[in-house]
């Protein structure tokens, strides 16, 4: 049976491709209905089938079907084929608006043919996107049976008339173009990203920004998606919410050593994005020890379950701001800044408390005690939680102060997010302060 980490990253990506598919397509043909004009074509050769509209219609089963059936290896590079495919689909469709084809005048058509018609919509033609991810579909399955299904779709195209020919070798050629652009380590970061998303919605956002600060320099922002992809996989090990064959602790110190290039990544999809992440730190400059540095304070984590060890107050909020310090210090190496979590100290501090509150529950149900030794052994976390809310308020009034002073420089947009983002967790009274069993 197939566990759940996988179904979700399938669901997630399924979902990211549909959204992508309804906003260029639906979009593009709203534009190009502002304007008369379109490129006229001569009529098709093909013969008129409408019977051929179920087959055409059958893809809206094919791509879930796809989705749900390929390896979870190669998932990854199935969505993002069809993300790219998409993508490109939206200015040719702007560009070269062809001549809608129409039907013999005596035609009645019938419902399915009505649907498959109205699917196809007027504006988009060339390229045919029902070819190209059908073909798309058939080259992540590469069985027989999925390649006849997506010639038989391919053929349907042309005999009802939605698709000229010239569309459906667009089709072709985009699907080609897109499996050759497919990147490996982008798809494991997009199949990373959908996993994180399935454990818990506020991946999603940490996703979606990620992503969007990508945009203006794709190549300069590619440490900020492996890097956090690698990072939060390898702390998912150490935690237990991902599966690992050998010790946890034995991994990451594995890759601490990879790291450091004392012996080779491991051969599988997270030796592959640690070497790149190993590449892009590489690139500016960086030597590895911030990402030793954060893997042996998750490595702690570990420990601490395994051996059901507590820390007092000085020790458990020393491993916090340090955890933070590190994590922030990566990602403004990342954004190319000069800053460092240091130079706002109350940040680390209301961090460090956003994450024990946030993840107090599922902390505890893995055995990890987020609270003070002495405060746990006396039966005082309530009273614990709430006294450090009350001191949270001060830290993130005087991180204020701190951020303040650094405005204007590169990577104070992403300090400032976080203190946000600390700020409405630690003005919700249900979230802030969590009744205590």
């Amino acid at each position: 049976m197939e566990g759940s980490s996988t179904a979700a990253v399938r669901s997630w990506l399924f979902a990211l491709f549909l959204t992508a598919f309804v906003f260029f397509y639906a979009s593009a043909d709203l534009i190009t209905s502002l304007h008369s004009w379109r490129i006229p074509m001569a009529p098709t050769p093909w013969p008129f089938r409408p019977e051929w509209s179920a087959v055409y219609l059958s893809l809206d089963l094919f791509i879930p079907l796809t989705f749900a059936l390929i390896p979870r290896h190669k998932l990854g590079e199935f969505a993002q084929s069809l993300l790219l495919a998409t993508v490109w689909a939206w200015p040719i469709f702007l560009l070269v608006p062809l001549e809608p084809l129409a039907t013999p005048p005596s035609f009645q058509p019938g419902w399915i043919f009505w649907f498959a018609d109205l699917m196809n919509l007027d504006g988009n033609m060339l390229p045919s996107l029902h070819v190209t991810y059908a073909i798309l579909c058939a080259l992540a399955l590469k069985n027989w049976w999925s390649s006849a299904w997506a010639a038989a779709i391919a053929v349907s195209t042309l005999l009802t008339h939605q698709h000229y020919t010239i569309d459906a070798l667009a089709g072709l050629f985009l699907a080609v173009l897109a499996c050759r652009f497919t990147n490996r380590i982008e798809a494991l970061c997009l199949r990373e990203f959908a996993r994180c998303a399935g454990r818990h919605r506020r991946y999603a956002l940490i996703s979606a920004a990620i992503y969007a600060a990508s945009l203006p320099g794709w190549k300069k922002r590619r440490l900020a998606r492996v890097g956090f992809c690698y990072l939060q996989h390898l702390d998912d090990i150490l935690d237990g919410q991902e599966p690992s064959e050998a010790e946890p602790e034995e991994v990451a110190t594995s890759h601490q050593k990879a790291l450091r290039g004392e012996i080779p990544f491991p051969d599988d999809d997270l030796g592959e994005l640690g070497e790149a992440f190993r590449e892009e730190l590489s690139k500016r400059g960086q030597d590895m020890r911030l990402a030793v540095e954060v893997i042996e304070e998750m490595k702690l984590d570990r420990a601490r379950v395994r051996e059901k060890r507590l820390l007092d107050e000085p020790e458990l909020d020393r491993h916090l701001e340090k955890t933070f310090e590190l994590s922030l210090d990566l990602m403004l190496v990342a954004a190319d800044s000069p800053l460092r979590a240091r130079q706002a100290p109350h940040l680390l501090k209301a961090l460090g408390w956003c994450s024990v509150i946030r993840d107090y529950a599922e902390d505890q149900s893995l055995g990890l005690v987020n609270v003070p030794k002495e405060v746990w052994l006396d039966n005082q976390t309530q009273a614990w939680l709430e006294r450090r809310h009350a001191q949270v308020l001060i830290d993130l009034e005087q991180a204020k102060a701190e951020l303040k002073s650094l405005e204007g420089e590169v990577g104070y947009g992403l300090l400032r997010l976080f203190l946000r983002s600390v700020e409405r967790y630690a003005q919700n009274p249900t979230k802030a302060r969590p009744k205590v069993a």
